[in-house]
């Protein structure tokens, strides 16, 4: 409860640090605490909607061109949250959290590596199908209202990041978090 309350404090979290700090170092108690809820609440969400959710920071091919997608775990009527840097009050309405909503193929990744389950198997499969882009890598993230990926659009965070996990389950080091 002590670290959840701390995270109130903060803010919404996404896949990102935790799951880093799970491969990378191997994970804290608060990385623990945190990744179980989000992950049940990404769990939650899709066995509720159908609806894949996988948030992280973003880059997107349009403005705002970088946002932050998040778990807000006081959020009791909807705890997804959507922040841009820049003019807030446009892209934080209900309207453009749908049509910005991403699913984050790097924390796709990430969530495959640390938390198997059939869950992250379905994301990770959602991300493949949709999230390749010839000749580039994998976008950035898929456009939860439409299926399609960022388009033509991707960053060496995302890709590095994918390879990072890849080579962690490759390893043989998959841990549960």
């Amino acid at each position: 409860m002590r670290i959840l309350g701390r995270v109130a404090d903060i803010g919404s979290v996404g896949a990102e640090p935790h799951t880093l700090e799970a491969m990378e170092l191997g994970a804290s108690e608060a990385a623990r605490v945190i990744s179980d809820v989000l992950f049940t609440a990404q769990v939650d969400e899709y066995r509720s909607t159908g609806r894949f959710v996988c948030v992280s920071e973003s880059s997107i091919d349009r403005a705002p061109w970088f946002i932050y997608q998040g778990f807000d775990v006081e959020g009791e009527e909807n705890p997804w949250t959507l922040e841009a840097m820049a003019d807030r009050a446009r892209y934080e309405t209900p309207a453009m959290r749908r049509a910005l909503d991403v699913v984050n193929c790097k924390g796709a990744y990430l969530w495959n590596a640390v938390r198997p389950h059939a869950y992250s198997d379905r994301l990770v499969s959602h991300v493949r199908e949709r999230g390749r882009i010839s000749d580039l890598g994998f976008a950035s993230g898929i456009y939860a209202a439409t299926g399609q990926p960022t388009a033509n659009y991707s960053d060496i965070n995302t890709n590095g990041i994918i390879l990072e996990a890849v080579a962690y389950v490759l390893s043989g080091r998959k841990t549960l978090l």
